[in-house]
């Protein structure tokens, strides 16, 4: 599985009517995006989608027919680490200059950039949150269209200056439910799969973090149990935008980490009495028929919707 966010052709539209939540959310205007999808290379896995902020605000909720002036209420996000919440706008709008028209939304083509020579993908964990490409895993499992045994993940980033202040959880790509949050283990649940990185300003590190279910992990319950694969590196490796090639694996026994080309880190996928002879066992995803589950499970790129908690985290940098 070959992560691309920026393909020669950005096409399609992605299209909703206004949100209005009880006063929660406020819409002015319904959602337009155009180009919103991103084609994915081989054709396994369908189109990854922009799809906005579940509720507009700032430079999202314009008129998709017109031209808006820049005064609209911004929204207010809900504390740190990545989480998604929205909790109302602010009664004041933002004052406008007489040059600040917005004709469109933004679109793919609003955060493509060409970077060191690379083709890519910006995003800033506000006005670009990620790509979906599944709100629900469970049509792309039945159509086999989803890795259910040995995979890999690849994709190229950077990491932005804004992720490495503070602590902060950030997310490349996961179609994971997990009750203890963004990088636990829950013990009443936890399925699917997750790339995700975590920096540390105090210790000037970021951490890669590789997680998967398994059935050989699976407990007697059938709530799942993730395994995990981390390495740290300095943040002096990734300051200054600099390009990161990273390739996560599960090949039925081991989990392995590269990065720029160089194996990074390897554990075992399973316990080697918890093995049979073919290894560690089918990936254990989160279905929308399991009863601990909560809501269907989406596949994100470039973020991370964790539906058993409610918890999100994005990444900030780009991704090719």
């Amino acid at each position: 599985m070959h992560i691309q966010t920026c393909a020669r052709v950005h096409a399609g539209q992605y299209s909703r009517g206004r949100e209005r939540w009880g006063g929660a959310c406020e819409e002015q205007h319904a959602t337009e995006i155009y180009p919103a999808r991103i084609a994915e290379r081989d054709g396994m896995l369908g189109a990854a989608v922009l799809t906005g902020p579940a509720c507009k605000g700032g430079a999202w909720d314009v008129d998709p027919e017109g031209i808006s002036t820049c005064d609209v209420h911004a929204l207010k996000f809900n504390g740190s680490l990545g989480t998604s919440g929205y909790s109302g706008r602010f009664e004041r709008g933002t004052p406008a200059s007489q040059s600040c028209l917005i004709r469109r939304q933004p679109n793919l083509e609003t955060f493509a950039v060409v970077h060191r020579g690379v083709k890519a993908l910006r995003f800033d964990g506000a006005i670009n949150r990620g790509l979906l490409v599944s709100n629900a895993i469970d049509a792309l499992l039945d159509q086999d269209r989803l890795p259910k045994g040995a995979f890999s993940l690849e994709l190229q980033m950077t990491v932005g200056s804004a992720a490495t202040a503070g602590r902060e959880v950030r997310a490349l790509a996961a179609a994971q439910q997990d009750s203890a949050g963004l990088v636990g283990d829950g013990s009443l649940y936890s399925k699917g799969w997750s790339l995700v990185y975590e920096t540390d300003s105090v210790k000037g590190s970021l951490t890669l973090r590789f997680a998967v279910a398994l059935e050989a992990n699976n407990d007697a319950n059938d709530h799942g149990r993730l395994r995990f694969l981390t390495h740290s590196l300095p943040t002096l490796a990734v300051e200054d935008e600099q390009w990161t090639h990273l390739v996560a694996v599960y090949d039925q026994r081991m989990l392995r980490l590269y990065v720029n080309g160089s194996l990074a880190a390897e554990a075992p996928a399973c316990e080697e009495g918890d093995a049979d002879a073919t290894g560690c066992g089918a990936i254990v995803y989160p279905l929308a028929t399991d009863p601990l589950a909560r809501q269907a499970t989406p596949f994100t790129l470039g973020s991370y919707e964790n539906r058993q908690t409610g918890l999100s985290a994005s990444h900030v940098g780009l991704l090719a």
